[in-house]
């Protein structure tokens, strides 16, 4: 078990069951503390995996976003934010760092460790 990757699923539903609305304003369905909470996950995270219809679509940034946590990974050795992984509808994943495209599991394990993301 040690080379497959630890998987965890985070996205904010609406009591109807929705991850957004067809309107072309964002639909909060987070406040202040639950995005402090994904933060921290995701400065605990070597990668973040989209649908690359969410990066045409919404062009998330996915960066760690509190300075505290950024130079805290900095200071373990690993990138100020994880990797960027994509996901295509063939299923084939794709890191993006620095303008380099890795694939593959050691490849993205690279790129997790890129400090100058």
């Amino acid at each position: 078990m040690a080379d497959r990757p630890y998987t965890l699923l985070s996205c904010g539903v609406s009591l109807d069951g929705y991850l957004d609305s067809p309107a072309v304003a964002r639909l909060p369905l987070s406040n202040a503390a639950d995005f402090d909470r994904v933060d921290a996950v995701r400065a605990s995270s070597d990668a973040i995996l989209v649908g690359a219809a969410t990066v045409r679509n919404d062009n998330p940034r996915l960066l760690v976003r509190s300075p505290d946590r950024r130079a805290d990974r900095v200071a373990r050795g690993l990138a100020p934010s994880p990797a960027k992984v994509t996901v295509t509808a063939s299923g084939r994943p794709w890191a993006w760092t620095l303008g380099q495209r890795y694939t593959g599991l050691d490849r993205l394990r690279q790129a997790s460790r890129t400090s100058e993301l």
